[in-house]
């Protein structure tokens, strides 16, 4: 290299190091970054980035990936030392949910009537209702005919109430049965009118505040009793199962796909400073973001040479180059 061109080196790497140096560095961070957002303000996103690429690349990075088992370790753990927490102690449910959300969402739940009601269909309409309905009739009218005030007043009804249970119980017993069969279907069609009406919108709000002044002075710490340290293994192993599986169906590409194309159809011909804007991140935002933790990052690489030695690689380069000799005269 011309001693001359070692030289300018010299004194281009401490001009550059200079102004990434001290008070100079904020003034560079400001200028600089609000020039790229300058140039960046001037182009709709659609020129930088399309949706087929945005989809590509959450195809490749998501779908077609399994998540790495170091983050789902470490998800896991600091779900549980979020569970774990002392403040959960001295943290009680009505200091996190406020009752007028409380009751805002169970009104919500209470106003779905055709949704209740097709639920409350589909519950009783299963066979297993229907089966468990049968055997709840049968023993009720079992254990009526030894309890009731009949014979407990009627002086030798009791004797007479339990020879007429060993009769239900035995040989009359598959008749009771086969009545209760032949007719469930009436029978779960009443009990399910019966259940509609026990549970309306009124019965809801009601069992919905008593559950709220039963649990509102209950400290987080309470559901731990109820999911420990494993049942967080379990769910997690659980949720990532059923993701690896969702992820590859054909539904869920297809989803993703009409989400990203929407939102670029909504998008991508703003700017970058306006999609920021409706995240609640400003300009003025960003630019003091840069300068604090960009200065602090800045700070550390020239402190420890990095920066010294990328500028001297970069420059070297061209003063030890041919261009620069010419001009120098070597």
């Amino acid at each position: 290299m011309h001693p001359v061109a070692a030289q300018l080196l010299d004194a281009h790497t401490t001009h550059v190091l200079a102004q990434l140096s001290g008070d100079a560095l904020a003034e560079t961070l400001d200028r600089e970054a609000g020039a790229f957002l300058d140039w960046l303000d001037a182009r709709p996103l659609q020129s930088l980035v399309t949706a087929d690429r945005v989809f590509s690349l959450a195809q490749e990075r998501v779908l077609d990936s399994e998540p790495a088992p170091a983050l789902i370790a470490e998800i896991v753990a600091i779900f549980k030392d979020i569970w774990n927490s002392p403040v959960n102690e001295d943290t009680y449910i009505h200091q996190i949910i406020e009752h007028k959300h409380y009751t805002a969402i169970v009104e919500n739940i209470a106003s779905r009537d055709k949704l209740r009601n097709d639920l409350i269909h589909t519950v009783v309409g299963n066979p297993i209702y229907g089966r468990l309905l049968s055997d709840v009739i049968y023993d009720a009218i079992s254990d009526y005919m030894v309890q009731n005030p009949i014979t407990k007043n009627v002086p030798g009804m009791a004797s007479l109430m339990k020879m007429g249970k060993g009769l239900v119980e035995g040989a009359g017993g598959a008749a009771v049965k086969g009545y209760l069969q032949k007719n469930i279907q009436v029978i779960v069609g009443r009990s399910e009118k019966t259940i509609q009406n026990l549970l309306d919108a009124r019965q809801i709000h009601q069992v919905a505040e008593q559950l709220w002044h039963k649990s509102r002075a209950l400290p987080l710490s309470t559901l731990r009793q109820y999911f420990g340290e494993k049942d967080i293994d379990q769910l997690s192993y659980i949720i990532e199962e059923a993701w690896n599986h969702i992820r590859r169906t054909d539904y869920v590409r297809a989803q993703v796909k009409t989400g990203i194309d929407s939102w670029f159809s909504r998008n991508g011909s703003r700017n970058a400073s306006a999609v920021l804007a409706d995240l609640g991140i400003s300009r003025e935002l960003l630019l003091a973001e840069i300068r604090t933790t960009g200065g602090v990052i800045v700070n550390e690489m020239v402190a420890s040479g990095f920066v010294e030695k990328r500028i001297r690689e970069q420059l070297s380069a061209f003063y030890g180059g041919e261009a620069a000799g010419k001009l120098l005269g070597a």
